[in-house]
């Protein structure tokens, strides 16, 4: 038996023993409002806006398919698998300052990030995930009973002032409160980089580098507007895939490192009038070890450049990517890996 404490995870490659996979049941696409308009595609608002609530069934049914392929390639590598509670996503609510629906349980990578034997829920700035971790209450309450430490930072307003348009600033967020996503956040050992754009600024970048103190080296780097896993991805401790389209100069803490430059991406296309994520969602790996790397089946040119690299690349079906908005990163949580607190950096 692991003598792992319940929550470990430190990076993005340690043996993997228990992850939270995300569940589709219930998705609802939200209202455009303008937290929404923040976090979307500049050139896909326009269609946007005239397409919400539950999404296409077949969408659902065969997500839910690819998500149960993906449980049971989890099960062949000895990884438990949690899965979340589903709540009712299109029924509204609010705070007294706005109204809104929910989205779906599917990517706890977003809104729960853990570091090291903590889990942090984080404060994200879309509205209509303002209760989404409520999914994950009943797993989060379990491993808090057994003396994990459980966090969440201050609930955000989300006023009409912390957002700005598109176009006239790198990010379309403001800073008058903690606001960052936990998929704009990598995790290398005891250093922790925040991604500054549309779904992180400075101060949640604060908010972190104060709550975690002195053990854990907050840095920040501005080279994307979006979350981060489909641009920067760790691999294994001194590899770094990187997005050569959105990134032009590597950021200087990873000066050191071998930089693989992604092949581009296979487009697998989507199932709604307009994309949630572009073609680069196929970039969305998992890691099951430093050798075992879980790809979307389509992406053989990724999957090559991995397998020269000497890394198993192991082809997943995963069909509603860039429908949905997510990759394997972004519907998975590993809560426990079979690793210690390091320094890489």
């Amino acid at each position: 038996m692991s003598r792992t404490p319940n929550v470990n995870s430190f990076n993005d490659w340690d043996p993997l023993e228990e992850i939270i996979v995300g569940d589709i049941e219930g998705a609802n696409l939200p209202e455009m409002d303008i937290s929404t308009e923040s976090f979307s595609n500049p050139d896909n608002i326009a269609q946007r806006k005239l397409w919400s609530g539950p999404l296409p069934q077949s969408v659902i049914e065969e997500t839910q398919e690819d998500l149960q392929t993906l449980t049971e390639i989890f099960g062949k590598y000895g990884v438990r698998v949690r899965r979340p509670d589903i709540l009712n996503f299109s029924q509204g609510f609010g705070n007294g300052h706005w109204q809104s629906t929910g989205m779906s349980c599917l990517m706890p990578r977003d809104s729960v990030l853990i570091v090291g034997n903590e889990i942090i829920e984080t404060p994200m700035g879309s509205r209509a995930r303002y209760h989404e971790t409520f999914s994950y209450r009943s797993i989060f309450l379990e491993y808090f009973k057994s003396g994990v430490k459980w966090s969440a930072a201050p609930k955000p307003c989300l006023l009409d002032t912390s957002y700005r348009a598109h176009g006239k600033h790198q990010s379309t967020i403001t800073n008058d409160e903690p606001l960052f996503d936990a998929a704009n956040v990598l995790r290398i050992g005891e250093d922790i980089i925040v991604n500054l754009g549309n779904t992180a600024n400075l101060l949640g970048a604060q908010w972190l580098r104060q709550h975690l103190g002195e053990r854990f080296r907050v840095h920040t780097i501005e080279v994307w507007w979006d979350h981060i896993d489909t641009t920067l991805v760790p691999l294994r401790p001194g590899t770094l895939l990187v997005n050569p389209e959105r990134v032009k100069k590597i950021p200087e803490i990873f000066k050191s490192w071998e930089i693989l430059l992604a092949p581009d991406p296979v487009d697998i296309g989507f199932g709604l009038p307009f994309p949630l994520a572009s073609a680069w969602i196929g970039m969305n790996v998992l890691s099951i070890n430093e050798k075992v790397v879980l790809v979307e089946e389509n992406q053989k040119p990724l999957i090559q450049l991995l397998r020269d690299h000497k890394f198993e690349a192991l082809p997943v079906r995963f069909r509603h990517g860039r429908t949905l908005g997510g990759g394997l990163h972004c519907v998975t949580l590993d809560t426990k890996r079979a690793g210690a607190s390091q320094r890489y950096l």
